[in-house]
C-alpha cells in the first residue's frame, strides 16, 4: 500500500519482521505468502532495496537462531524472490560479546547480499558502559566487509521500556555515548584533506564512502561542488560484499574562461582529481 507513495523517496525496507518467529499468517496461509510479499514489493518499487528482518541473530549463546536465518534467505534467494539485503536487529541488553556478534556476521556474509543493522541499541547499563559497548559495536560492524549499514534505534531515553539505550537522557542532554558517536563520524572516520595538485594533476588520498565537499583553486579563482562515493550497483559489484570494488569516473565542471574542466575518479580508498 505505502510503496507506490514512496517510491523513489525511500531506498530500502523491511518487507517482512520476523518470520523466523511470527509465524501465525505463515502457518495459516502458507510459507508462499513470504515470498509472495518481496514480490509485490518489487513491483510497487522496482528500485527499491528490500530486506529480510530478523532479531536475536547477534546476540544469542548458540548458533541456532543465525544458522536459520541464513538458511531462510538462502533458500528465499535460491527461489528468485527479489531480496537484495539481509536487516538484522540489534538490539542488546547488557554487554555485547565481540566474538559472537563478529561469528555471527561471519555466517550471514556467507549469503553474500549486504547485511544492514536495521535497528542497533544497547540497554541496562550505566552512561560509561552504555558507550564503550555502543562503540564496541559499532567498530565491529563498521569494520566488517558483510555490513553495508547500521541505523540507530534509540535517540533519547524515555521510560523504563527503553532502559537508558538512548544517546540523550530523558532532559535531552547528550550522554557519553553521544560523545563518542561524534568523535567516531566526525574525527575517525572523516576525511579531511587539504594538499596540492602534482604535476600531472592528480591528489590522491584515503577516503572513506560518503558525501564529500570539494574546493579547487587556481590563483584567484575558486570552484566549489559535492561528490557522493557512494559503494558500487550491485551489478557491477557481482553481488560479493567482500570483492574488490572497481574505479569510477565523476566530472567536475568548473566555469573558468580557459580553464579545464577536472574528472573525478574514485576507488573506495581514493579519490583524485584530475586536469
Amino acid at each position: 500500500r505505502d510503496l507506490p507513495r514512496l517510491a523513489g523517496r525511500v531506498g530500502r525496507y523491511e518487507v517482512w519482521q520476523g518470520a523466523l518467529v511470527w509465524r501465525e499468517w505463515l502457518d495459516r496461509c502458507g510459507p508462499e505468502l513470504l515470498q509472495s510479499a518481496y514480490v509485490w514489493a518489487a513491483q510497487a518499487d522496482p528500485k527499491a532495496t528490500l530486506l529480510s528482518s530478523e532479531a536475536d541473530v547477534l546476540n544469542t549463546l548458540t548458533l541456532t537462531n543465525a544458522e536459520a536465518y541464513h538458511n531462510m534467505v538462502w533458500s528465499l534467494r535460491h527461489k528468485n524472490v527479489p531480496l537484495k539485503g539481509v536487516g538484522v536487529q540489534a538490539l542488546f541488553d547488557g554487554e555485547v560479546d565481540a566474538s559472537t556478534v563478529k561469528h555471527r556476521l561471519d555466517v550471514l556474509q556467507e549469503l553474500q547480499i549486504p547485511v544492514y543493522i536495521t535497528q542497533f541499541s544497547v540497554s541496562g547499563l550505566d552512561p560509561a558502559k552504555h558507550a564503550y559497548e555502543l562503540e564496541k559495536f559499532l567498530r565491529i560492524a563498521f569494520s566488517h566487509p558483510a555490513v553495508a549499514g547500521v541505523t540507530l534505534n534509540e535517540l533519547w531515553d524515555h521510560g523504563p521500556s527503553h532502559n537508558s539505550a538512548g544517546l540523550y537522557g530523558e532532559n535531552r542532554q547528550k550522554k557519553p555515548a553521544a560523545h563518542k558517536i561524534d568523535d567516531l563520524w566526525k574525527r575517525e572516520w572523516h576525511t579531511d584533506v587539504t594538499q596540492e595538485m602534482a604535476a600531472d594533476g592528480i591528489v590522491r588520498m584515503e577516503a572513506f564512502y560518503g558525501l564529500y565537499a570539494y574546493e579547487l583553486k587556481a590563483g584567484d579563482k575558486i570552484c566549489t561542488g559535492e561528490i557522493e562515493l557512494s559503494p558500487p550497483p550491485e551489478e557491477e559489484n557481482k553481488g560479493w560484499v567482500g570483492a574488490p570494488k572497481p574505479s569510477r569516473t565523476f566530472v567536475v565542471s568548473c566555469d573558468w574562461e580557459g580553464h579545464v574542466h577536472f574528472p573525478v575518479w574514485a576507488t573506495p580508498a581514493m579519490i583524485a582529481l584530475v586536469s
